[in-house]
């Protein structure tokens, strides 16, 4: 799939389609004012749509993210990630929670996941809006 990282600032990924990768359909590990619009992730061996590094250290960030009318189809992750789940990546449980604020600023629009094998969405995010978002059969 598509993974974005490094200092990518003022970027839009617009109608792309991510199908079939053995991996995250599209991966954010750091960004800062992003759009992302119009994006099908569909059958990919991992999730759909991840905006989370998973870094340790917390200290890579992803900010001021807008994605809308994008749809995750049948992956064999989560449909659509947006932070770190787990508090301070103690990844040994449930431990879910926002304290760490890898992703702030959020906003989702028009999203669907779909029969994707884990969860519809995780939302662990900092001021974060999200509208008309569907998750069936996941």
């Amino acid at each position: 799939g598509l993974q974005i990282s490094g200092t990518t600032q003022e970027s839009r990924i617009e109608n792309c389609l991510f199908i079939n990768n053995d991996n995250a359909g599209m991966s954010m590990l750091k960004g800062l004012d992003v759009l992302v619009s119009g994006c099908y992730s569909v059958s990919n061996g991992g999730s759909g749509f991840i905006f989370n590094n998973y870094a340790s250290a917390l200290n890579q960030n992803i900010d001021n993210i807008i994605i809308t009318s994008c749809w995750a189809i049948n992956n064999s992750g989560t449909g659509f990630t947006f932070g770190n789940p787990y508090n301070d990546n103690n990844f040994n449980g449930d431990n879910f929670g926002h304290s760490n604020n890898v992703c702030t600023n959020v906003t989702g629009s028009d999203l669907l996941s779909f029969g994707n094998t884990v969860y519809g969405f995780t939302l662990s995010m900092t001021d974060g809006t999200m509208t008309n978002i569907q998750a069936q059969q996941n």
